[in-house]
């Protein structure tokens, strides 16, 4: 299913791109909305990968006396850059494609042992994706709708470091980095301020795997259960210039 969403969205990106090349040949003008052309922006909002909880089991199968973790839903970033073409049959729509990286928290989780021996075990990651974009202009009013979907290059480590003394769950062998093509798909609205500036509000999720938790398999996890591409979800505030036709 999801090398089927992941194709689909590839093809989408693909067409998007093919279908605003054309309009753009025509010449159609932008009746409502940001100016057609090159637009950059930035934004940032609330995210992260979605890796397992330290739950009471884990730490009873790790035979750990205590143990903390941060699944951090917190402070995500993306930067971007794309083309708008609008679409002379359809006087509201605007198609293109952009190209944007997203940088997210860490997640931590940390195991301390009866004897006081604590380790840790981080993820990290960022995203560079490609996406087919629609924005629908609602007519006068200056609000708009968004869709993106399309491929996105996942990139995310599982750093492991114990203290000194005896390794409470996991062997340092065990972290490693892994990056991995998966299907991405983004929705919200939005607010034209003029034909340059507009902010919006866009709810984005990787399609990705679901890491096992530290206590799986009796307290004793393998490298391929815990190091994998987790999904990534984030709800972001972003603010784009729309720069128009350049005559590139």
């Amino acid at each position: 299913m999801k090398k089927i969403f992941l194709i689909s969205g590839a093809a989408l990106a693909l067409g998007f791109a093919g279908a605003s090349s054309a309009a753009a040949l025509m010449g159609a003008p932008g009746a409502v909305g940001t100016l057609p052309g090159i637009y950059a922006g930035v934004g940032g909002g609330w995210g992260g990968m979605d890796t397992p909880k330290l739950t009471q089991t884990d730490l009873a199968n790790l035979s750990a006396a205590s143990g903390t973790y941060k699944i951090h839903k917190g402070v995500s970033a993306r930067g971007y850059l794309g083309y708008l073409w609008a679409i002379q049959q359809v006087q509201n729509l605007q198609l293109g494609a952009e190209l944007g990286y997203n940088h997210y928290p860490k997640n931590k989780y940390t195991v301390t042992n009866a004897n006081n021996v604590t380790e840790s075990w981080n993820y990290k990651g960022y995203t560079i994706d490609l996406l087919g974009v629609a924005k629908y202009n609602f007519g006068n009013t200056g609000f708009n709708g968004l869709l993106k979907v399309g491929p996105a290059y996942v990139r995310q480590k599982l750093a492991v470091t114990p203290a000194t003394g005896t390794p409470v769950m996991l062997a340092p062998s065990l972290g490693a980095s892994k990056g991995k093509v998966k299907a991405e798909l983004a929705g919200g609205l939005g607010y034209d301020i003029n034909q340059n500036i507009d902010v919006n509000v866009i709810v984005a999720h990787v399609f990705g795997s679901k890491p096992a938790s530290l206590g799986s398999n009796a307290g004793v996890p393998t490298k391929a259960s815990v190091n994998k591409v987790a999904s990534v979800t984030t709800a972001m505030l972003s603010v784009a210039y729309h720069f128009g036709d350049l005559n590139m």
